[in-house]
Formats: C-alpha cells, structure tokens, sequence
C-alpha cells in the first residue's frame, strides 16, 4: 500500500515537472493560452475519472465541454489572426491611396508646369506677331536715311540668316528680324541704281517679314492647341 502511495506521489511530482516545463517553452514560443488551456483539461479530467470512474457520465459531459472549448479558443484564435490581417490589409490600402493620390498631385502639378510655360511661349509669340506686323507697315509708311554701302552684303547676309532661323522657329531671331529688314532697306535705298532696284528689294523684305509674321501666327496656334489639351488632362 505504501509503495503505491510513493509511486502515485512520484508520478504527480513528475507530471508536475512536466507541465511547468511545457508551459515555460509555450510562453517562449509565444502559445501559452492553449498549452495552458491543455494543461489545465487534462488535470481537470485525471481528477474527474479518480473521482467518478472513467466511463461515468461527468467524464462524457466534461469531455464534450473540453472539445467545446476547444473548437471555441480555435475559432478565437482564427478571427483574431483574420482582424490582424485585415488591419494590415487596410494599413496597405490606404498606403497606395496615398500613394495613388500623390503621383496623381505630381502629375497635375508637371501639367500646371507646363501650362505656364506654354502661357509664356505663346505671349511672346503673339508679341512677335503684332511686332512684325507693325514693321511691315513700316515699311510702306516710314523712310529710310542711312549711307552705308560699304554695309550692305554684311546687312543682306544677317537679314537672310535672321530669317532663317525665324522661319524655324525661333522667337529671337524673329524679334530682331523686323529692325534688320528696316536697316536694310535703308541702305538698299542710299545704294541702290533705280528705283526698281529698290523696289525689288522692298519687296523682298516684305515678303521675309510677312513668312515670318505667318510662321509666328502658326506658333500662337500650336501654343493654343498645347495649352487646350493640357488643360484638358487638368478636367478630366
């Protein structure tokens, strides 16, 4: 009889052991809940079948209450890890919003840039083009006082160059055509032989200064159609 008791005694010394070192190793492995929860059926019901016998109706019912628990501390378990992952979901989602919304701002502001830059561009094309208008009507109206023959290859040479670089675009050469075209006819008129010599040059000029005038109407209308389908990305 006393070396049941002995053994009974060792074996509870050794589940004792055993429990405290599993649930040690649960808390470092970060399950401690339900190695605890175990722990604490398993204890329940050694206690349960000494007291009652193994097949008795307490242990049926406190089997049924262990699985309940169970199923229930699993389900628990799972709709936590769901609204952790659904909080990151929507951590996630709100990140790409933003995200979504400030490439949209840079994008509107690039667009902005560029619409203040084709505002400028189109200001100083229209500018020409008033300029270079008033210059050929100035060039029936006006006259032209200044000997300088030795000046009128040199003069001819940057008028055509002038003008080249007007027709291709270029809103410099285009502001300076106008006062070269002026300075040559003028020289044109002390230097020329005839009256058609100079005439013929008048016309010259005027035909330079009027492609011209039409090359920086063309630039108004680019910077009109750039500056509509720029603002037309800013509407949508």
């Amino acid at each position: 009889m006393r070396a049941e008791v002995v053994k009974q005694a060792t074996e509870e010394m050794l589940r004792s052991f055993d429990q405290s070192v599993a649930q040690r190793w649960a808390a470092v492995n970060g399950n401690s809940d339900e190695v605890g929860r175990a722990i604490s059926q398993a204890n329940e019901l050694r206690e349960t079948i000494q007291q009652f016998g193994e097949g008795s109706a307490q242990v049926a019912e406190l089997l049924k209450l262990h699985a309940a628990e169970t199923a229930k501390a699993a389900q628990d378990a799972a709709k936590s890890e769901y609204d952790s992952l659904k909080a990151q979901m929507d951590a996630l989602e709100q990140q790409r919003v933003q995200l979504q919304q400030q490439a949209i701002q840079e994008q509107i502001n690039a667009i902005n840039e560029q619409l203040s830059a084709a505002k400028t561009l189109k200001s100083t094309w229209e500018g020409l083009d008033k300029s270079l208008g008033q210059s050929r009507y100035n060039l029936f109206a006006g006259s032209a006082n200044i000997d300088a023959e030795n000046r009128l290859g040199t003069v001819q040479a940057e008028f055509r160059r002038l003008s080249g670089l007007a027709l291709g675009g270029d809103s410099d050469a285009a502001g300076q055509l106008a006062g070269v075209g002026t300075s040559l006819l003028d020289l044109v008129k002390q230097t020329a032989g005839t009256e058609e010599e100079y005439l013929d040059a008048f016309w010259a000029v005027n035909a330079q200064l009027k492609s011209a005038q039409d090359a920086a109407g063309a630039q108004v209308s680019a910077a009109d159609k750039q500056l509509e389908a720029l603002q037309g990305q800013l509407d949508v």
